[in-house]
């Protein structure tokens, strides 16, 4: 009887014991700080480091390859040339610090280190080093892959929202599918990380570098086509109405294509619910009208959300339609408020001549000039004449009765005179000597001679009888 109870006080001791210390190393290992302190890799490629955990992960990544392997019993050195591993020229390695070999998730903590990989000399070298992780040679394909290069070992991407997870690739695709909340174009963007691969998403590292463009999708064709665009900031154009001329707008050429962008019509008093041409007809001088212009990206750009628009000549204010609100854009419609002015015109006056008014007419209507007379005068031209009435060089000349067309300066035309000659009368001779003439002095002082003598010898014939 004493024997058996000594053997089941024994194997009670026995079991106390094994719990005991089976506690000792749970406590232990649920008390260890796990930290991983003075971690070092040598030249020969020997990895070691401290800590108090009892199991440790080794993760091996590159660009090409990745591995792992355990090391239990509380060993911390590992020489990475015994690895069958394929070394890049920027690694990283990662210790993480377990309880045990069977909890997958959740280590205790673990410690990044990246290197460099030289093999170009007998022995490989190793040289822990930090990735700058810019960005270089982005290169987007016609079908929507991009490459790019650095010396960062993560990458992720990001377009409107839409975030990938963490990868070594230096490509990507752009589809679809990243189209689908906007537009026709995204913002694009490839962040280069220290991100180890044990973060989520939602959890990124910071950032090393970020390149960022926008890309366009074009669906005309069988297949989409994508291309690099730059947004159009900010929008410059000019819109008039004239009633001679209706609406005349000016945009940016270099910027918006003149082939693309075209007026849809012009609206009286209120912004319309939709398009009416017949609006154009009539405009009236001085109202104000509601212009929508449906304006087309130039080859390369795009309209981007919230663009600002520099309305010239027009009220200076405008509206986005709807449509185009929140999203990038290759074609936008822009509203604005513009008032009609009247027809150019131009006058001509007249001078040289007496009682003819000035005329006034819209620029490229024509009118018949007038006929003319001056007493002792006869009309030779037109010309035209400064404001000083000098006559301008090389300008046109008229004749009376001709048609004159306006431009857009004022004009006028100066009347040229030439004197009318004396009139010559036949059949009537004029026996009076004409001054200067005195041959006919000296036949006319010997005609009142004889005449003189006569009267003389007939008044003495009269006294003899």
């Amino acid at each position: 009887m004493k024997t058996t109870k000594l053997k089941i006080s024994l194997l009670f001791s026995l079991a106390l014991t094994v719990v005991l210390l089976v506690a000792a190393v749970t406590t232990k290992a649920a008390d260890s700080t796990s930290e991983i302190t003075n971690v070092t890799l040598t030249e020969d490629g020997v990895l070691s480091w401290e800590g108090d955990a009892p199991c440790y992960e080794i993760y091996l990544r590159s660009e090409d390859d990745n591995e792992s392997f355990y090391l239990e019993n509380g060993k911390k050195s590992v020489n990475l040339n015994d690895e069958f591993f394929n070394f890049t020229s920027m690694n990283q390695v990662t210790i993480y610090a377990k309880v045990d070999r069977d909890t997958q998730y959740n280590p205790i903590v673990h410690y990044d280190l990246y290197f460099a990989y030289d093999d170009t000399s007998a022995n490989p070298v190793y040289t822990v080093t930090q990735p700058s992780g810019t960005i270089t040679d982005v290169v987007l394909e016609k079908d929507g892959n991009v490459t790019w290069n650095s010396d960062a070992l993560w990458f992720y991407t990001t377009s409107d929202g839409t975030v990938s997870y963490p990868s070594t690739r230096k490509y990507d695709t752009v589809d679809d599918f990243l189209y689908r909340n906007s537009g026709d174009v995204v913002e694009y963007s490839i962040v280069s990380t220290l991100e180890a691969g044990h973060y989520t998403p939602g959890e990124l590292a910071a950032p090393l570098d970020k390149y960022s463009f926008y890309v366009k999708r074009d669906t005309t064709g069988a297949d989409p086509v994508y291309t690099v665009v730059e947004p159009i900031e900010p929008l410059d154009i000019e819109v008039g109405i004239s009633v001679a001329e209706g609406v005349d707008v000016k945009a940016d050429s270099e910027h918006v294509s003149l082939k693309g962008y075209s007026l849809i019509t012009a609206f009286p008093s209120e912004k319309p619910d939709g398009f009416d041409e017949e609006y154009l007809e009539p405009l009236n001088a001085g109202e104000w009208y509601y212009v929508a212009l449906e304006l087309a990206a130039a080859d390369g750009y795009f309209f981007n959300d919230g663009i600002t628009v520099n309305v010239n000549g027009g009220e200076g204010e405008y509206e986005i339609d709807q449509a185009n609100v929140g999203k990038r854009n290759s074609t936008i419609v822009v509203y604005t408020k513009v008032k009609a002015t009247g027809a150019e015109q131009s006058t001509l006056s007249f001078t040289g001549v007496e009682n003819i008014e000035a005329v006034t007419k819209n620029v490229g209507e024509s009118v018949t000039l007038p006929v003319v007379t001056k007493d002792g005068y006869d009309f030779s031209k037109w010309v035209v004449v400064d404001t000083d009435g000098k006559e301008v060089e090389g300008a046109q000349s008229y004749n009376e009765g001709a048609t004159f067309t306006f431009g857009t300066d004022d004009c006028i035309l100066k009347a040229v005179w030439t004197e009318k000659e004396a009139p010559v009368i036949k059949g009537n001779v004029d026996e009076t000597p004409k001054t200067g003439d005195t041959s006919a002095l000296y036949l006319f002082a010997v005609l009142m001679a004889i005449s003189a003598v006569a009267v003389t010898v007939s008044g003495k014939k009269i006294k003899v009888r």
